[in-house]
């Protein structure tokens, strides 16, 4: 059975509202319908539909204005616009919604249901497969977080970039198999986004690498805090996720990848945080070198490590690449 798709649409009209559930329903999707953009904007935020349709001219926050805010919002980033319209300028509305972030641009008098069906599944597919989202976290991936660490360096933006991944998941993989192993992953991006949005900033970015990976953008004073509150929440958080045997011995027993029966610690995880605030960053290749060099020391080179951690890039160019 096929994924029921949701959709938002934002109309102080209404009969526009009422015509737009009774036919996108009929279609299949789950809809959602808010009167203002204030009320759409908070509503898009909470169940992050698959697309929004929104009239240009809303009381309170216009359809302009309510574009720019979910571009802005890093939870809604990325869900496709349509925008509807019925004014006798749309020709320059439509210039205007399309450089806001618009996604398309239909005018009332003109668009017919099945034109609206085919552009609505379109635009929700070409989505995804340009944000190669991961299905299980409905994040961007991997060549959507190329992109928006490489428009920051080219923009001369001074960031912290973080990857964070979970120590000794494979072993609670095979010993608790891979639904539980898919509800650690999904909690571990949940947490990511809960931290962003409470320390965080309008402008961050959470990607999904896949698996157990994930990258995430901020700024560089919030970086350390929001690092420390992460493997904190996730260390509390965890326990839960095992047996009462197992949580009560702090550790599980299994296979290792050499086949020798192993006690495998707790799960933790480990965040690495390189930023361009002392040296000089022109590529993303180069981030994810040192990326790649801090992983490795924080689960591999930190003395009597316990529980999760992080680790802080504060070199300059000058300086020896050694921990």
């Amino acid at each position: 059975m096929s994924e029921q798709k949701t959709i938002l649409t934002i109309d102080d009209d209404p009969e526009i509202l009422s015509l737009m559930e009774v036919f996108l329903g009929n279609e299949g999707f789950k809809v959602y319908t808010a009167s203002d953009g204030k009320m759409g904007f908070d509503k898009a935020k909470e169940i992050l539909p698959d697309l929004i349709i929104t009239d240009v001219e809303l009381p309170g926050i216009d359809g302009f204005t309510l574009c720019h805010q979910l571009r802005d919002e890093v939870s809604t980033r990325f869900i496709p616009v349509i925008m509807l319209t019925g004014s006798k300028t749309f020709p320059t509305d439509r210039i205007l919604g399309l450089k806001i972030g618009a996604d398309d641009y239909l005018l009332k008098t003109d668009f017919n249901k099945e034109e609206l069906r085919v552009r609505i599944e379109r635009l929700i597919r070409r989505t995804r497969e340009s944000l190669s989202a991961q299905p299980l976290t409905g994040l961007p991936g991997g060549y959507s977080i190329e992109l928006e660490a490489t428009r920051r360096i080219n923009i001369g933006e001074k960031f912290a970039i973080a990857y964070t991944d979970i120590d000794n998941f494979k072993a609670y993989n095979d010993c608790y198999g891979y639904l539980k192993g898919d509800q650690v992953i999904h909690l571990l991006g949940q947490l990511i986004m809960k931290t962003l949005k409470h320390m965080g900033t309008d402008n961050d970015f959470v990607g999904h690498i896949g698996g157990d990976d994930f990258i995430f953008i901020t700024s560089i004073k919030a970086a350390e805090l929001i690092s420390k509150n992460l493997t904190n929440e996730f260390d509390s958080a965890i326990p839960l996720y095992y047996n009462e045997n197992d949580r009560k011995g702090g550790f599980i027993e299994t296979t290792d990848r050499n086949g020798h029966v192993c006690r495998f610690p707790m799960m933790s995880i480990s965040v690495a945080v390189a930023t361009n605030e002392r040296r000089e960053i022109n590529h993303y290749a180069k981030l994810v070198d040192i990326l790649s060099e801090l992983k490795r020391y924080a689960k591999h080179g930190m003395p009597n490590r316990k529980g999760s951690v992080y680790v802080f890039d504060r070199r300059t160019d000058a300086e020896p690449r050694k921990m």
